[in-house]
């Protein structure tokens, strides 16, 4: 991945360079899965060179082969790029990209043919492979960030269990890193390990262990870092007891209940983009591995009633206990099971493991009405060992509790018997399926083909707090666990389900919704939830009754956990519409003078005509959209719902913000004064060339000026990139603005001739001085030079050299109509705006443009009989350059090409800030409220024009709901060339934990309780898109104290512990009290 070639040295062209990659350019459509990352600087250098975007005809044709060119027209011609050199790309870790880039910015992606092409041509790297990755059967995309595996060599540290605290130092040890697509199946990755060490992929004589996540200790490549020695985890913290919890640090790779030829790097590692291989060898298949020689300092601690797992002859996993010892055996004792099965082990053996290490913790799952197996000694006296089908009836606790359980239970066996109270500790009580027939599908384990964890149950016991419970993740669900602990701890909703109220609302013949069905679970969560009952839930249930409604969750594929919380607010209002048959209504629109409180009211009635639930009660509010069209300034205005706000980021990234001013010299007609003039542009961050030219009109004629006019005066621009004081390339309409980079030098010349009118966008008018659809306009450039003190070898011809300086000029002729004559009145026009004193003819020479040396270049003639066109074309001249006297430059103006330096820098719009500053809130909602211009792929039809156009858009709050659901938006999509990129914005948002006043954005009618609001609840997003983890931080609605949730886990946690770079979405709840329908219910009375 991250190797350098050196170049071959064959002759070729730049015309020939730039043919042969555009043959090798895939067509439009084409499925293309490998690609390389090359240095977006070193990529825009080649295109440069070759000419590869050049829009015009006189394109570059130089066709001498690349080192045989005249050294003398170096000046004419952008130079050839050096090696490829993609160092900026590449992170500390060998192989890997930096974090944190920019396409087009930093970088740029190019299929793998071409890229080895260009390699082949100019050898350097190092080489970033990448190709097209699908995980979750959604959207392809080219994975830049494959999963990376290091490899630890095991060492132990211990001799044997007698000499535990004596060091043993192991053979050499090292630390290797891979790299595998998250799509690849870990078979793959399993025998890629092993092939990459030399061993054989099936050898006996090697294990592969596995762990997910923690700290990474390569912060290098493997070739800079030390050689690591990985010591067993369950040594770490000094421990004998082999407890499950270091048991299950490493998992072993290879698990006769998992085929990993079916489970993807995506599935398996779900979350994380470090895994840790721990690989342990042996001399021979006779000799145990060294986890295991360790595993005997547990072993040799175990004595009579020690409990732990062991293996029957059936190859079966139980529970057991220790009953006799001896010095290098065991006396397993199989609970559950008569003493005939007991069995002598030795105490090294691999039949042997702690606890619960491979069976479950089943009597922590069950409950009242669960079913279980009671032996009927329980009942009566006999010795016999026969087993009931039971249901267990109570629930107790046991004082004190035993190893296995602190509870007792009563069972009832049959109508007429019932156990007295057992001990769940027992052997008298065993898992459904132990001894009876299996009357239910108990699936009690995880179903590691699938790479999923159903079998992983509700754990019973004292939470940290009422309704501090942990959520277990059942598979990529930790979206939907992070959402679901913040919607619980809603004030107004959770009550409402609590107290049973929201069952005289269900409506089970609501088609919109699920019959109820999602609303039930959701409550029969809750309740769990708030029982404080369970420590640990298994949402298993709700996410059932979730799939079945909702198809897009139904699998086990990471989500987004906003989409969530929308889909499920929606649910539950649908279950609980308080409507059972909705009318039809039209949209109310506003606008041209029509009042905005009498348009508010009339939409929200109509819109309670079709929905009226809790979540419309106290979630919802409206907000009021305001259309303008820029052609006959007809306004459109209208209130719609929103259950919850997406605020956008003000990052300074080049995509990330809504707008970005962009820095641009604009320079006028010689007619017009000539004077250059700086500009500092908004223009969509998206946009195209089109909306620079279009922004640099409306600058000029004025925001009191028609469409037409602008149209006209934006069709008069070019926008050219300067490079080495020459028109270096003309940007194409359609170009995306993200081309232009903060190093390039962009200015807009003012044209006179008009392009013909068949040629433009219907979007804009066409002018009806334009150009006739017969006439053909070419373009021109004029570089100034002046004459320098060569180097001793440099010239041919003697000392004074031209040097080319200043801000080149840019104009049009008409193909058919302009002579020399008229063009040297044209270029001597602009040349004399530059003059401070004098007149310019007197002062320069306007000759071809040629090698910086050749006496023999033709001056422009001042005949109006030769034609300018057959003139400049003769001998493919490219522009023209005027040769300033060593006098002349002192009566130029200060603002002339003498002391003039182009300059062109990129921002987002006002308010902006980098990534690695803090946002305010209240920027976000001010970006979300700004007036904004929709782009050419989002036209408004304007019902007054007949037309779709460029619309003038904004948004404003009109009511805010009682609960205030703020959705941060961190995922962009982003448009490359062939995909389209999706990227996470990781700046810092500082929002209020108490007292989020949003009084002054609101533009309807205030209730008594003033729209200021407290947090309770934020919904984390850790890590970057697609390898992700989604967390919570809560306010707990009973006790008043702040926990952090993570899945299973729940702590102790602050108020502003939920104010970092990983928060995603803000809930907030009204202080002051409740305000049915966001205030409008009085206006509603009113009507």
């Amino acid at each position: 991945m991250g190797n350098c070639i050196a170049p071959t040295q064959q002759p070729r062209t730049r015309e020939s360079e730039k043919q042969i990659i555009l043959a090798l350019w895939p067509t439009e459509g084409a499925d293309v899965r490998d690609w390389n990352v090359i240095s977006a600087k070193w990529w825009a250098s080649w295109r440069l060179y070759t000419g590869f975007d050049d829009e015009e005809a006189g394109g570059l044709k130089v066709e001498e082969p690349i080192g045989q060119e005249d050294a003398d027209s170096e000046v004419d011609l952008p130079p050839q790029p050096d090696v490829i050199n993609n160092d900026d790309l590449a992170s500390s870790v060998e192989g890997e990209l930096r974090r944190g880039m920019t396409e087009f910015y930093d970088y740029e992606l190019l299929p793998q043919p071409i890229y080895e092409q260009l390699q082949a041509w100019y050898g350097g790297g190092p080489s970033f492979q990448r190709r097209v990755v699908n995980p979750l059967q959604q959207e392809p995309y080219v994975e830049l960030y494959p999963i990376r595996f290091e490899v630890y060599r095991f060492a132990s540290r211990r001799n044997d269990a007698s000499e535990a605290s004596q060091p043993h130092q192991g053979s050499e040890s090292w630390l290797a890193i891979l790299h595998f697509h998250s799509d690849e199946s870990m078979d793959r990755v399993q025998g890629g390990i092993l092939r990459r060490l030399n061993f054989e992929v099936r050898s006996p004589l090697v294990r592969l262990w596995i762990r997910a996540g923690g700290e990474s200790a390569s912060g290098m490549s493997a070739k800079e870092s030390d050689p690591i020695e990985m010591q067993d985890p369950a040594l770490r913290g000094g421990s004998s007891s082999g407890s499950a919890e270091d048991a299950d640090s490493w998992t072993p790779l290879t698990d006769a209940d998992l085929d990993l030829r079916r489970v993807t790097v995506h599935e398996f590692l779900e979350e994380v983009q470090v895994a840790k291989i721990l690989v342990e060898t042996r001399t021979s298949p006779d000799e145990p591995f060294p986890r295991d020689m360790i595993s005997n300092g547990w072993r040799s601690a175990l004595g009579v009633g020690a409990l732990l797992d062991a293996l029957d002859s059936d190859k079966r996993w139980f529970e057991s206990q220790v009953v006799d010892v001896e010095e290098d055996r065991v006396k397993i004792h199989y609970l559950g099971w008569s003493s005939k099965w007991d069995a002598w082990v030795p105490r090294g053996s691999p039949d042997l493991l702690p606890l619960h290490s491979r069976t479950t913790m089943w009597r922590q799952e069950l409950g009242k009405g669960d079913d279980i197996e009671v032996a009927d000694r329980v009942v009566s006296d006999t010795k016999t060992h026969r087993w009931h089908f039971g249901t267990i009836i109570k629930v107790g606790k046991l004082s004190p509790p035993n190893k296995l359980s602190s509870r007792k239970v009563i069972i009832r066996i049959s109508d007429a018997l019932e156990t007295p109270w057992v001990d769940m500790g027992s052997e008298l009580v065993c898992q459904v399926g132990t001894h009876t027939k299996n009357r239910r599908n108990e699936n009690q384990r995880m179903n590691r083909n699938n790479a999923y964890i159903w079998g992983r149950a509700s754990v019973t016991g004292e939470p940290v707090a009422s309704g501090a419970v942990g959520l277990i993740n059942l598979g990529n669900t930790c979206f939907m666990n992070s959402m679901l602990q913040c919607v619980a701890q809603t004030p107004l909703l959770t009550p409402f389900f609590l107290e049973g109220k929201f069952k005289g609302d269900l409506n089970r013949r609501n088609a919109l919704g699920t019959g109820g069905k999602l609303t039930e679970a959701y409550s029969e969560l809750l309740k769990k939830i708030w029982s404080s009952s369970y420590s640990t839930l298994a949402p298993k249930e709700f996410k059932a009754v979730l799939g079945k409604h909702a198809p897009q969750f139904a699998g086990y594929q990471q989500h987004d956990s906003q989409e969530f919380m929308s889909f499920l607010m929606d649910g539950i209002h649908e279950d609980l519409n308080r409507v059972k048959k909705k009318p039809y209504t039209e949209v109310v629109e506003g606008g041209d003078g029509k009042p905005d409180e009498e348009v508010a009211n009339e939409a929200w009635r109509r819109h309670l005509l079709r929905n009226d639930s809790v979540i419309v009660d106290h979630c919802e509010g409206l907000l009021r959209s305001h259309l303008v069209c820029p052609k006959c300034k007809h306004e459109s205005v209208t209130f719609d719902p929103y259950m919850s706000l997406s605020l956008p980021l003000p990052t300074a990234s080049r995509r990330a913000a809504r707008n970005t001013v962009l820095s641009v010299t604009f320079v006028p007609l010689p007619s017009k004064g000539g004077k250059l003039r700086p500009m500092d542009l908004t223009v969509p961050s998206r946009g195209t060339v089109r909306d620079l030219t279009l922004a640099v009109a409306r600058e000029l004629v004025g925001p009191e000026a028609t469409e037409d006019a602008v149209a006209e005066q934006a069709a008069r621009c070019r926008v050219c990139d300067i490079w080495q004081h020459k028109v270096h390339k003309i940007l194409k309409l359609r170009s995306p603005l993200v081309e232009i980079r903060a190093t390039d030098v962009t200015v807009v010349y003012e044209v006179e001739h008009l392009p013909a009118a068949a040629n433009r966008s219907s979007v804009l008018q066409s002018p009806t001085n334009s150009a006739s659809p017969h006439t053909t306009i070419r373009y021109c450039d004029v570089v100034h030079t002046k004459t320098s003190h060569s180097s001793p070898g440099r010239s041919r011809v003697g000392a004074d050299v031209p040097v080319a300086f200043g801000a080149p000029w840019h104009f049009s002729y008409d193909v058919e109509r302009s002579t020399c004559a008229d063009v040297r009145k044209t270029v001597m026009a602009y040349l004399d705006s530059l003059m401070a004193q004098g007149h310019a003819q007197d002062m320069c020479s306007v000759v071809e443009f040629g090698s910086q040396a050749d006496l023999s270049l033709r001056v422009l003639p001042n005949d109006p009989r030769v034609p300018f066109h057959a003139w400049f074309s003769s001998r493919s001249t490219r522009a023209l350059r005027v040769v300033w006297r060593q006098n002349a430059l002192s009566h130029l103006r200060d603002e002339a090409p003498k002391d003039f330096q182009v300059t062109s820098r990129r921002g987002p719009g006002a308010g902006s800030v980098s990534q690695g500053d803090s946002i305010d809130l209240m920027s976000c909602f001010k970006l979300f409220t700004e007036r904004e211009q929709l782009g050419e792929n989002d036209l408004w039809y304007c019902s007054k024009c007949k037309d779709h156009v460029a619309a003038f858009k904004k948004f404003d709050l009109w009511t805010a709901p009682d609960v205030l659901i703020l959705h941060l938006k961190r995922f962009e999509y982003i448009p490359g060339y062939h995909f389209v990129h999706r990227q996470k914005i990781e700046s810092m948002v500082d929002f209020p934990v108490k007292g989020l006043d949003v009084s002054d954005l609101i533009k309807g009618p205030v209730s008594n309780a003033q729209p200021v609001y407290d947090l309770y609840a934020v919904s984390e997003h850790h890590g970057s898109l697609g390898v992700g983890h989604y967390t919570a931080v809560v306010k707990n609605l009973k006790d008043g104290n702040w926990y952090r949730c993570n899945d299973s886990n729940v702590g102790v946690s602050a108020p502003q512990a939920g104010v970092t770079r990983q928060a995603y979405v803000l809930f907030y709840a009204r202080r002051g009290g409740s305000s049915r329908w966001a205030g409008m219910s009085k206006r509603k009375a009113q009507k």
